[in-house]
């Protein structure tokens, strides 16, 4: 009895162990993913609760074979059009005499690329357009909507979605904009006065204009710094404004969390120090590089001059006096390697662009800094399906 005793407390401290593994796992993925799938909501729509709920339990926390082999966290099949890499795996297609054969899934070059991949294929399917009359906060509404529109052939479908939103709070998502704290977590963090010089130590997180930052020690870079804190390169340059790799000093910021509209501080404007451009100075009062050029009036090559008065909360009245010479408004590309997200190319008729595995219509249009619909009206698109090796028209 003694022994039986025993073996049964082992087994049940067993379990309380994989319960508290499988929570710590769920956390960290939200934590993860939360801001994209924010993102995501405000691009294209998609409650972020129900698109991290359907990660959550498609991708079985980021751990299945399609998360770990195709960066697939939606169970997304290929499908007709789908010219992109894949991967195999069994599922529920069968061959003509019924035997269960492996099913061919997209495969993406990021998790990232998935979560967005997701939004697009809800859009461009009509028998989802439904969904989208509802409103963002009815999770309820959504998850039922899903299952209805045959997005998966489990009778539950729906009731597992609930469940997952409601245990772990991601309804909180679909009020909360990219930079709002992390919800898996019980420890508030406190946060410090915005201020734009803060004094922090080198490599030590702390909270700038609401924002988890960094300030790059001597060996730092990007990749160092996205390492240490588990966040996709891609992810960090985005949130820091750059498309590509450029070299940190030491000191500069570096934003772990997209950077905000405007300056939550005391100072209400800037005066322009020397050949400060506004990129600069996005980095030094975190605000996203188009909220303050759009705050200025100002265009991507327009750099203020030195003295002008740049405004960090509201919009300007008027254009700031502007140097003499134009720069350009990001920094200088420092990397000879090219970029992945895909081709361009020139030629007596226009500009083109050699569409890429992966890439959508919304990236392509942020890339080269035009809108969806211009883009699609330049290529005469009646949707937002593109295929690998396409042209298209950007200019």
């Amino acid at each position: 009895m003694k022994k039986l005793a025993a073996n049964q407390l082992l087994w049940i401290c067993c379990l309380l162990i994989a319960v508290q593994t499988d929570a710590r796992d769920r956390e960290s993925y939200i934590r993860q993913f939360q801001d994209i799938a924010i993102d995501e909501m405000i691009r294209a729509g998609v409650p972020a609760s129900i698109k991290m709920a359907q990660a959550i339990l498609e991708s079985a926390d980021g751990t299945s074979y399609l998360a770990t082999n195709g960066n697939n966290h939606f169970g997304i099949k290929c499908g007709s059009r789908w010219q992109g890499a894949t991967v195999y795996r069994k599922d529920d297609d069968r061959d003509k005499n019924g035997n269960l054969i492996a099913s061919c899934f997209r495969k993406y070059g990021s998790a990232d690329e998935s979560f967005k991949a997701h939004s697009d294929f809800l859009n461009n399917n009509s028998r989802y357009a439904f969904l989208f009359q509802y409103k963002k906060t009815d999770y309820r509404r959504w998850a039922r909507g899903l299952k209805q529109a045959g997005y998966a052939t489990s009778t539950t479908y729906p009731e597992k979605l609930i469940r997952i939103i409601e245990e772990n709070n991601l309804y909180r998502l679909d009020n909360m904009n990219p930079v709002s704290p992390p919800l898996a977590t019980t420890t508030p963090t406190k946060p410090t006065t915005p201020t734009s010089s803060p004094n922090a130590e080198t490599g030590k997180i702390f909270i700038f204009n609401g924002i988890k930052t960094v300030k790059a020690g001597k060996r730092d870079s990007y990749k160092t710094i996205a390492r240490k804190n588990n966040i996709p390169v891609s992810r960090l340059l985005k949130y820091n404004d750059l498309n590509r790799l450029k070299k940190l000093r030491p000191e500069d910021m570096v934003f772990l969390q997209p950077k905000r509209a405007g300056f939550r501080g005391n100072k209400k404007t800037h005066k322009v120090n020397g050949n400060e451009d506004m990129y600069s100075i996005s980095q030094r009062y975190g605000i996203k590089l188009s909220s303050l050029l759009k705050k200025n009036k100002l265009t991507a090559r327009q750099q203020p001059a030195s003295g002008a008065v740049i405004q960090l909360k509201k919009k300007a009245k008027t254009t700031p006096q502007l140097a003499s010479k134009k720069r350009a408004t990001k920094p200088p590309k420092t990397s000879t390697k090219k970029p992945s997200i895909g081709k361009q190319g020139n030629s007596a008729t226009g500009k083109f662009h050699t569409v890429q595995s992966g890439e959508t219509l919304w990236g392509i249009a942020t890339k080269y800094e035009i809108s969806v619909d211009q883009l699609k009206q330049l290529n005469q698109l009646t949707d937002n399906v593109i295929r690998r090796g396409q042209k298209l028209r950007i200019k």
